[in-house]
């Protein structure tokens, strides 16, 4: 991006660094041709140059340091090594991509000259392979601004349109990521939300059978609803402590589980889940058994 005395006075307050990828390519580069060796290198030396002034910045206690990378980062995942970098070290992280029409690169790069001139077939290819930002499927590139330069001119207009618009997404920098003791309590909640959601619907499958036996169990209703309650009592706590001994096992997602659906859980939650569905096909067995006048 040009200096333009409309973006200094939105950014006045902040010291910027400019790391422009190119010049570590061009420093590296010989020749014309292009060297895979040598633009892995360029990448990693701009890379580290992008660390070493956040690094500066940071034990300088500057706070309104504005570090550009300025790339095609065509592949997210370039992108995301960036994020990563802002999330780890507690910065703030925005992108603007500067989009452009096939058509129009094409007539502009043919205006270009030595090596600035960049090759027709590495436009195309650069054209297939670029990955736009999607914030909807990635929330991590939440904090993007899209450019459209094919229909727009880039004058002091336009750029100062461009900096109010980042200075506006310049927010606080990204949740760091989790840590072990935190993603432990995550998986001990769940496991016990899990629990808590099977025991749930056991409780009312085995509820609705006993309602069923007793419906049909004519003058004995007193004597079969105190058995199968006190069966379904049995059935309920046994399940309780499956669960409980599952937990110390690997997670499972039962929650998404009925007797009937084991196929969502791991080797350990299917043999709990096999030793559920025993119970309860006990439980339903006997309340049939009832229903049917043969007692329990």
């Amino acid at each position: 991006m040009k200096k333009s005395t409309d973006c200094a006075s939105t950014f006045g307050a902040c010291h910027i660094e400019l790391v422009t990828f190119d010049d570590w390519l061009y420093a590296e580069t010989d020749t014309d041709s292009f060297s895979p060796e040598a633009w892995r290198r360029s990448r990693e030396g701009a890379f580290s140059k992008v660390i070493s002034l956040v690094e500066h910045a940071q034990r300088e206690g500057s706070v309104d340091t504005l570090i550009v990378a300025d790339d095609n980062m065509h592949y997210r995942s370039m992108r995301y090594e960036l994020f990563q970098l802002a999330r780890d070290r507690g910065l703030a992280f925005m992108q603007l991509y500067v989009s452009c029409s096939l058509h129009i690169a094409k007539e502009r790069n043919a205006q270009r000259t030595g090596s600035a001139h960049v090759p027709t077939a590495s436009l195309e290819r650069m054209h297939t392979v670029l990955e736009p930002p999607a914030p909807d499927r990635y929330t991590w590139e939440a904090n993007s601004l899209v450019f459209d330069s094919s229909s727009l001119e880039v004058d002091d207009a336009n750029i100062r349109y461009l900096c109010d618009k980042l200075w506006a997404l310049w927010g606080p920098p990204p949740a760091p990521l989790p840590t072990e003791e935190e993603l432990q309590r995550q998986r001990e909640e769940g496991q016990q939300a899990n629990a808590a959601s099977y025991i749930h619907g056991l409780d009312l499958r085995t509820r609705q059978a006993l309602s069923a036996a007793v419906s049909d169990a004519g003058a004995c209703k007193a004597r079969v609803a105190k058995e199968l309650n006190e069966k379904r009592r049995l059935l309920l706590k046994e399940a309780r402590e499956l669960l409980v001994e599952s937990a110390h096992g690997e997670p499972h997602q039962l929650q998404q589980c009925d007797a009937r659906s084991p196929d969502s859980v791991g080797a350990l939650g299917r043999v709990i889940l096999e030793k559920l569905q025993i119970l309860e096909a006990g439980f339903v067995a006997a309340a049939a058994a009832c229903a049917s006048g043969r007692g329990v």
